[in-house]
């Protein structure tokens, strides 16, 4: 699962901040259950290339830090969705 943050601009286009991603594993594992920061990675801050794109949208391929989240993750079953 993959997580991405945008900001927000009034006039423009907002622009991807960041992303982390989740593996569905330690989600069912629970492991992400109690309150915690995330970090963000992204392209360096002014990166508009196509390259700089992919970092900011693909959390493996960023190599610039671009903030925290706090946040937790949890699943359970339920008979409905």
């Amino acid at each position: 699962m993959k997580l991405t943050v945008y900001d927000y601009d009034l006039l423009s286009a907002s622009d991807i901040v960041g992303s982390t991603i989740f593996m569905k594993d330690k989600i069912m594992k629970h492991e992400y259950k109690r309150f915690y920061w995330m970090n963000l990675y992204g392209s360096n801050v002014n990166g508009s290339t196509t390259y700089a794109q992919l970092m900011n949208s693909q959390a493996d391929l960023g190599s610039w830090w671009k903030g925290r989240v706090l946040m937790k993750v949890d699943c359970k079953e339920t008979e409905n969705p």
